[in-house]
């Protein structure tokens, strides 16, 4: 492996044992070839037509004719899902990218390297909304998933959109709340609604906040950090916020 990393992808190793003392020594002697150092003198894009080819570029971790420019096989298939993902981020749902390999005339271990990408359709939100939706009004709750019409469809942002609505609902107190997303992507691929589907479950407030542990620190000291009061929903974010306060306050060693 450190071989391949520096370039030298065909190098052979041998292994040797040899036991000594009685079979209580072992000896392993590796003998390795270097053999011929592989080098990326060029990277070529093909089928870029969509998005600007300098911001491609920007995505490699592998270079061109730089300063230690050896071919490492595991950064260019990093390189190629990061186009991957580029391209997903920007509604081309159904894109490919394939890696493709040219060696120089000489032989050198010279290595153009190919992008090959098929763009395929782009897809943008028709229309979004939400179904389930009572104690919290759908506009808020799309609010929350920061998705409208005319976005760019990623499936990977829908599921951070869900995401989202889940920290809403856990936030205004429905601990049990679960969120589905789905979309709908027309034939062509152009086109995609998109639907959260939500189960609110019950809403929990707070009844009382009790404090425990307090043997020298005054109550009344303790409860101007506290952000959760009575009546209101059990926030999970007020929870963390509380607990970040008091820890901050310098008072105690430990918060729980």
């Amino acid at each position: 492996q450190a071989l391949h990393d520096l370039g030298y992808r065909d190098s052979p190793v041998d292994t040797a044992r040899e036991m000594l003392g009685e079979g209580q020594q072992l000896i392993l002697r590796f003998h390795a070839v270097a053999g011929l150092h592989y080098e990326v003198v060029d990277i070529q894009l093909e089928g870029v037509v969509s998005v600007p080819e300098s911001e491609i570029r920007t995505l490699f971790a592998t270079r061109a004719r730089v300063r230690d420019t050896s071919f490492r096989q595991t950064t260019w298939e990093d390189d190629l899902k990061e186009v991957r993902s580029y391209y997903q981020r920007r509604g081309f749902h159904r894109v490919t990218v394939e890696g493709r390999e040219r060696s120089t005339i000489d032989q050198s271990g010279d290595i153009v390297l190919v992008a090959r990408i098929h763009e395929g359709a782009r897809a943008h939100i028709e229309s979004s909304q939400v179904e389930g939706a009572e104690q919290i009004p759908p506009g808020d709750v799309l609010r929350a998933a920061t998705v409208r019409s005319g976005m760019a469809f990623d499936a990977r942002g829908l599921v951070e959109a869900r995401e989202r609505i889940v920290n809403l609902y856990r936030n205004e107190g429905f601990r049990s709340a679960d969120v589905q997303a789905r979309s709908q992507i027309d034939d062509e691929g152009t086109k995609t609604k998109i639907t959260f589907l939500v189960r609110e479950g019950r809403r929990t407030r707070v009844d009382r906040v009790i404090l425990s542990g307090l043997d020298v620190t005054r109550e009344s000291a303790v409860v101007r950090f506290l952000t959760i009061r009575s009546g209101e929903p059990l926030s999970s974010a007020a929870v963390l916020e509380t607990r970040q306060k008091l820890v901050g306050s310098g008072l105690f060693h430990s918060v729980d």
